[in-house]
């Protein structure tokens, strides 16, 4: 009865504080409109598995929304219409998903309303700023956030966490820049359960939800990689093509002020000058606490170099990482600390 009672707790805050977006839609001050190369996919007839087959960069987002056509044409309702009642739900279902992980980051069990305030108000501010595609890429980041942190601090993984973690996946697949902000994510939490295994074992074996990652990530390798490889080949063409469309595509993001000073490396000098800075930065992370938030924060604000709105997802981490410290008063370990509490 408890356990009913903090869930239901939450869900009905999560709806109360999503009701200004609802106001906001019904009196038509903010309305959500799904973009352009979506709809145009639509109007043309096609079909998510003509997409998929072509291995197109639009097939996730397409196949994601195209439930959103079909009820709307159902219902005879405009796209935009169904599409904006959905961002409101997604609202709902990212501030629960927000919550869980801070519960977990936290060690805090009990549902509290001022840390609930502490991700609501800004997710609030920020759906009603923001438009369509990022109310998806947020709620796909944070569910899969919640999945990793559960596997994360409870130490295990069920079937249902993978689903949500190719669930989370999808939807962050809205934006190019953000399915990759969601990958190197997993990609954290799973390199972090191999570095756990070092000193215990030394490589002669990996704890279950090691493997579970593992899997989890050649499984998502062989089901989305071609689609990954088509979104970022496209981006690199419309700056260029070749490693001067990467370079370029700094300018897209916050990446722009750092432009000028790195236009005219080569790849070679590229490549070193990341090695040693991702060398130096992760030999300072394996000496805090939170080490994994710290990861994923830092993976979100590498990949907003190249677009505001991939940058705009390390606000979820940011905030998490914030509560966790609060809670904890303490940001270093001890070194001899390492491998003991590389979970925390």
């Amino acid at each position: 009865m408890s356990h009913f009672t903090k869930i239901s707790r939450l869900r009905a805050y999560s709806l109360l504080a999503a009701t200004p977006v609802a106001f906001g839609l019904v009196l038509q001050l903010k309305q959500y409109a799904i973009w352009d190369q979506v709809v145009y996919y639509w109007s043309s007839g096609y079909r998510p598995v003509d997409l998929l087959a072509d291995v197109s960069s639009h097939a996730l987002r397409y196949t994601l929304l195209y439930p959103v056509f079909w009820i709307g044409q159902q219902l005879e309702l405009h796209y935009d219409v169904i599409f904006s009642g959905l961002v409101v739900l997604l609202l709902v279902g990212t501030l629960q998903a927000m919550d869980h992980s801070a519960r977990l980051c936290t060690q805090k069990t009990a549902f509290s309303l001022p840390r609930f305030l502490v991700s609501a108000v800004p997710l609030v501010l920020l759906f009603l700023v923001m438009n369509g595609r990022g109310a998806l890429t947020f709620f796909g980041f944070s569910i899969l956030l919640e999945a990793i942190f559960k596997a994360h601090f409870l130490r295990r993984i069920t079937f249902a966490m993978g689903v949500q973690i190719f669930v989370g996946i999808v939807f962050c697949a809205a934006s190019s820049g953000t399915l990759v902000t969601a990958i190197f994510a997993l990609a954290s939490a799973g390199w972090l359960e191999i570095l756990r295994a070092i000193p215990q074992t030394l490589f002669a074996r990996i704890s279950r939800v090691g493997a579970a990652f593992l899997a989890t990530g050649v499984v998502l390798l062989v089901a989305l990689g071609s689609f990954v490889l088509s979104g970022i080949e496209k981006n690199i063409l419309f700056y260029g093509g070749g490693f001067e469309g990467v370079l370029k595509m700094l300018n897209h993001g916050a990446g722009a002020s750092i432009y000028p000073y790195v236009k005219n490396l080569t790849l070679p000098q590229v490549v070193t000058i990341a090695v040693v800075v991702a060398f130096a930065v992760e030999f300072v992370l394996l000496r805090l606490r939170n080490v994994l938030l710290w990861h994923i924060l830092l993976c979100s604000l590498a990949a907003g170099a190249f677009g505001f709105s991939t940058l705009a997802l390390a606000v979820l981490p940011m905030m998490l990482l914030a509560q966790a410290l609060w809670h904890q008063r303490r940001v270093w370990l001890r070194p001899y600390d390492l491998a003991k509490d590389l979970v925390t």
